[in-house]
């Protein structure tokens, strides 16, 4: 595949195809070659030769995040884990990975503590790519594509360029996308479990009570200390995820802990 987009990348294509259409046409017809080439451009182009054609295929939203989590979920294979933290994990390698295959399934076959802080393995991966600091962001180097037309710079470029803050947004987004649902849902069966403690602490349903205003006043009430473990666990991983934190690996494993 080749870029057409900077002038002199243009003026050298045009003039081998126009070198090509001269040589080819001194064949007999029914002999000559044809020769297809990929490439990509963002600009209109203006065809060199009668004899040469363009088709143009819109491929910038082909690639969404329901193909990259595909792309993930089989990229990871079986481990002894909750469901919840396969899913944290599952979702760490779509947003890190994205469109890069290979890179998924070298994420997908490391350990799990790599996936969750994978900024030494991105950091390889960008130098056997012939990625340094001063590579730059654009579709003809492969350092950048789109997912769900948006476009996205890698991981690794961003690693070996010390850009560590926009990784651990991609790792949150990864988190967050998975434990707050989880959290809430939690939250609902627990309110179930802890009702008979609170008896009228909170004015109107119980069930619009967030887990931060929970925890505190379960505290007060002689619930059993399983409970109020419970609660403070919830209460922690709703906090970590809405300040920015990522949870590390052996924070994720005491989630199965907190199922009701």
């Amino acid at each position: 595949m080749i870029s057409l987009d900077d002038e002199e990348h243009w003026a050298t294509w045009k003039r081998f195809t126009e070198q090509f259409c001269h040589t080819v046409q001194q064949l007999d017809p029914r002999t000559r070659p044809t020769l297809a080439v990929l490439v990509y451009s963002g600009n209109d182009l203006e065809m060199p030769s009668a004899d040469v054609s363009l088709g143009v295929a819109y491929w910038k939203g082909i690639i969404t995040e329901a193909d990259v989590l595909t792309l993930a979920e089989f990229s990871l294979p079986g481990a002894n884990i909750s469901s919840v933290v396969r899913a944290v994990v599952v979702h760490s390698i779509a947003n890190i990975a994205l469109w890069d295959a290979d890179l998924a399934s070298r994420l997908g076959v490391a350990k799990l503590d790599e996936i969750l802080r994978p900024l030494d393995l991105l950091r390889k991966y960008a130098i056997e790519r012939g990625w340094t600091a001063n590579t730059p962001a654009s579709e003809a180097e492969g350092t950048t594509s789109y997912v769900n037309s948006e476009l996205r710079v890698h991981s690794a470029l961003l690693a070996i360029k010390g850009q560590v803050a926009r990784l651990d947004q991609r790792l949150w987004r990864a988190q967050a996308a998975v434990l707050l649902p989880w959290v809430e849902e939690r939250r609902l069966d627990f309110i179930d479990v802890v009702k008979p403690f609170l008896g009228a602490t909170f004015k109107g349903p119980l069930s619009e009570v967030e887990i931060g205003q929970l925890t505190p006043a379960l505290m007060a009430t002689d619930a059993p200390n399983s409970l109020k473990r419970r609660a403070n666990e919830l209460r922690n991983i709703r906090n970590a995820i809405a300040h920015r934190h990522t949870l590390a690996l052996r924070e994720l494993k005491l989630i199965g802990d907190c199922a009701t």
